[in-house]
């Protein structure tokens, strides 16, 4: 569940978890031994400068102009990962300053946002967190992700969406679900604790690297 406060230029969501007994789904986890936790940079071929409260312009292609995108090599255009990222943190300032000149004097957080995910290539499957746009929203989620003792529960939903996560003795086991749609579950997988906390320890130090070089080339961070 979670609340919002604005905080100067941006809207910081403060994500609050809670942990649960109901732990039976782990029994049907599906092993998926590869899945690897990225955090996206979401990028975008338009940016809107029109009114937020006017579908007019909205639609309109004289408030949606094109903005050129970085061309270092990724394997999703518009959502490179941090990994995708390091090194290129000058086209990534390119870009931002564009959109940046493009919604002077407005600003909206949506230009700027991060994604995690985790995703398992074997099964061909992603886990999305689409209500957490900046790593202070994902930062109780890796923090409980490292330091949860066996046994321990983590939980959190909002409008269409819901994350369960569950620490056995050696796997995380995590269950995707909408729970306005009866709980229908997306997936239910885990993978084994030491190679996945492996993985996302290398995503979390490139996501920071990237955003302190976008920091130092911009005077701006609205993504940590």
């Amino acid at each position: 569940m979670a609340g919002e406060e604005d905080a100067g230029n941006w809207v910081v969501r403060e994500v609050r978890t809670y942990h649960s007994d109901d732990h039976e789904w782990t029994a049907r986890s599906a092993p998926a031994d590869d899945l690897t936790p990225r955090i996206r940079f979401l990028l975008k071929g338009t940016v809107y400068t029109g009114d937020p409260n006017d579908g007019a312009q909205f639609k309109s292609a004289a408030f949606n102009p094109p903005v050129s995108l970085p061309t270092f090599s990724r394997q999703d255009d518009l959502r490179p990962t941090s990994s995708e990222a390091v090194g290129h943190e000058d086209e990534l300032a390119d870009y931002y300053r564009r959109v940046t000149e493009l919604t002077q004097p407005r600003q909206p957080e949506y230009n700027y946002w991060l994604r995690l995910s985790l995703e398992s290539p074997s099964r061909s499957l992603e886990i999305g967190f689409p209500w957490w746009d900046r790593l202070a929203e994902m930062s109780e989620f890796i923090t409980w992700l490292r330091r949860a003792p066996a046994g321990a529960g983590f939980l959190d939903q909002d409008q269409g969406w819901m994350i369960r996560a569950f620490r056995t003795e050696g796997r995380l086991h995590f269950l995707d679900c909408d729970p306005d749609d009866d709980d229908r579950e997306r997936s239910n997988i885990s993978a084994g604790r030491p190679d996945f906390l492996h993985r996302l320890e290398r995503a979390e130090h490139d996501a920071r690297l990237v955003i302190a070089g976008l920091r130092a080339r911009l005077g701006m961070d609205p993504w940590s």
